[in-house]
């Protein structure tokens, strides 16, 4: 799905690095939309416990447009949020244990 929108999108000329946030990252791999983004591959690939460095000893972490990207995880569950550190701590990206609500009359609202 993802890189059906990077060629779908044309590129931008303001910077090689981007940022996106993933509300509801589970643990960060399972499932995840921004996982090829911010690890590199697939969540099965070779790169899921290196830490984005493929066997061949490369950076994964781009889009295919040599933009590298960063990211924000939130994720309600403790355990979760221990994986996710796990794997994203090293690569510079914020893990978050945090609810998250679209509701406006929420504590924990967006709006």
């Amino acid at each position: 799905v993802i890189s059906r929108l990077f060629d779908l999108l044309p590129p931008s000329n303001t910077s090689s690095e981007r940022y996106c946030v993933d509300v509801g990252a589970w643990d960060g791999v399972h499932l995840s939309n921004t996982y090829s983004l911010l690890v590199g591959g697939s969540s099965d690939d070779d790169t899921k416990d290196s830490g984005g460095i493929s066997s061949a000893g490369t950076d994964r972490r781009s889009d295919g447009n040599n933009t590298k990207w960063s990211g924000v995880l939130i994720e309600a569950d403790e355990q979760r949020v221990r994986e996710m550190k796990n794997l994203h701590d090293p690569l510079g990206n914020i893990c978050l244990c945090a609810e998250v609500s679209c509701q406006p009359d929420s504590p924990h609202s967006l709006t």
